[in-house]
């Protein structure tokens, strides 16, 4: 972990909040923004959005669907490159160690709903939210440990009642 990152930032109301979670944050920020952009703004991102919803029609329109295809999954790998190097002094390597996280993000574009990027910004802030007031219950109020683990699930379910498809799907 940087050097000048180590302390913690004190916060209205007298807490503090690590200096390093604060950088992730705002880093996290940018690039949603970023993407965000390059989807919905540039002529790329309209490629790619034609090709995800009209795959087979796009070589008739001149878009070569394996090179945007190969350029998508790069700039996929390389998102999750960053979000390992900058996560990596807060989590210890081992085996199976993304299984959680693999489970929250599935968890994440279903309530969002599938395909929709808006969607699955604004569902990580309700599961992020959900599984913090989750895990925090417990201690504030004697509520069972179990809490904290079900609560992105219970989540889940009171969207999908109300809004099968997710909350911003794409029908």
């Amino acid at each position: 972990m940087p050097e000048n990152l180590l302390g913690a930032v004190d916060l209205p109301g007298g807490g503090t909040f690590p200096s390093y979670r604060l950088f992730l944050i705002v880093v996290g920020v940018i690039l949603a923004f970023l993407l965000w952009w390059l989807v919905a703004r540039t002529k790329m991102g309209m490629r790619i959005r034609a090709v995800a919803s009209q795959r087979g029609v796009m070589p008739a329109m001149g878009i070569n669907t394996g090179a945007l295809s190969a350029v998508v999954f790069a700039l996929g790998a390389g998102l999750a490159a960053i979000a390992g190097a900058l996560t990596a002094p807060l989590y210890s390597v081992q085996s199976g160690m993304g299984d959680g996280l693999l489970i929250q993000s599935l968890i994440v574009l279903v309530i969002g709903g599938i395909g929709s990027v808006r969607g699955a910004f604004f569902a990580a802030l309700l599961v992020g939210l959900a599984d913090t007031i989750g895990r925090l219950l417990p201690a504030l109020t004697g509520a069972p440990n179990s809490i904290g683990d079900i609560s992105i699930y219970l989540l889940m379910i009171l969207v999908l009642s109300f809004k099968p498809d997710g909350l911003f799907s794409r029908n």
